[in-house]
């Protein structure tokens, strides 16, 4: 339960601070946490220890450098004259 109230407060202040990071409301917010949460207990009981995604600290980590990999990637896309 814990997790789940760090990720809602870290979500919102996201949600405050970074304009691409967007929520309707506080119900959608808790939703996303739990399912973040969720999300994160599947990868143990489906991979077991063979993966390991460290605290929360490297999975925040983790998921900012998605988030950069994943813009700029699009960034790229967008400026490609090659694609069609």
């Amino acid at each position: 339960m814990i997790d789940v109230f760090v990720y809602v407060v870290v979500l919102n202040l996201a949600i405050e601070y970074v304009p691409a990071v967007i929520s309707e409301g506080f119900t959608l917010t808790l939703l996303t946490a739990v399912l973040l949460k969720v999300a994160l207990e599947l990868v143990d009981v489906v991979f077991g220890d063979a993966v390991s995604l460290g605290g929360f600290v490297s999975v925040t980590l983790l998921v900012i450098a998605f988030l950069g990999a994943r813009a700029a990637v699009r960034r790229l896309l967008e400026n490609d004259p090659d694609r069609p």
